[in-house]
């Protein structure tokens, strides 16, 4: 398995105490999370994923199933799992890093801290709406509603949306199609991240990912909506920083 694949921009830091393992939400890709790296301490590597079908993987067929996703990520991350690490996965990227860590520990790999950011709980997901078998108009009509992640100058592109379309299409067809399987609580803490005019996760629900966890999971409400992180990114970086290093003396 090709590390690099997978982990294209990793800023090796030789004081990193934790490695930040970070999920795109659907139609993301690697280089969004770069920014981080602004806010970030350098006790804190970040290790952006890339998922097949975009960006440096551009070539490479969309996977459509979580499992075998999940599968694939999981012996990448043996490979980079040398020191403690810490998960943070935004919507989509929150439910891909809940079911990797199932895999994970079936090789007895826990993060110090699995971050769960605007996604609802995955046993609240089953026989929700599809959207991904809408028409283009309407598939982008819906995604819009949720909050400006697509800027308005990429909107109006016909050549970047022919490749975004695409992609954001595949990951609503694996976010839609996910087989939600009972299975004994992951023993690692969340802490739980999202936004106050979020119209798809509500704080209420968030709180409902306490019982997939063995540890009481804190939250954080930011202000702003379903992508909230894209205006509050250095509050969020703190929020990960002072967790992962102050609270773990």
């Amino acid at each position: 398995m090709n590390k690099k694949k997978w982990f294209p921009f990793i800023q090796n830091h030789s004081e990193a105490k934790f490695r930040l393992i970070c999920l795109p939400h659907s139609g993301g890709v690697a280089s969004l999370y770069q920014h981080l790296n602004t806010y970030l301490p350098a006790q804190i590597e970040l290790c952006s994923v890339q998922l097949p079908g975009r960006e440096t993987r551009y070539g490479e067929n969309f996977v459509l199933s979580i499992d075998t996703l999940t599968d694939q990520l999981s012996e990448a991350c043996q490979e980079l799992i040398d020191r403690p690490f810490a998960l943070f996965g935004h919507s989509l990227g929150a439910l891909i890093g809940f079911e990797l860590l199932k895999k994970l520990r079936t090789h007895s790999l826990s993060p110090h801290m699995f971050f769960i950011s605007a996604c609802n709980p995955p046993h609240k997901l089953v026989g929700l709406s599809t959207i991904h078998q809408l028409s283009d108009e309407d598939f982008m009509k819906k995604v819009r509603s949720w909050g400006d992640a697509i800027p308005k100058k990429v909107l109006e592109n016909p050549e970047l949306m022919n490749i975004i379309l695409p992609r954001l299409r595949a990951d609503f067809t694996l976010f839609e199609t996910y087989p939600y399987k009972e299975e004994p609580a992951l023993t690692c803490p969340f802490t739980l991240f999202g936004g106050t005019e979020d119209p798809i996760v509500t704080p209420s629900n968030l709180q409902e990912w306490a019982q997939h966890t063995t540890c009481k999971p804190s939250l954080r409400i930011f202000s702003g909506d379903h992508f909230y992180h894209q205006q509050f990114t250095k509050e969020l970086c703190d929020a990960i920083s002072k967790t992962l290093l102050e609270e773990s003396v």
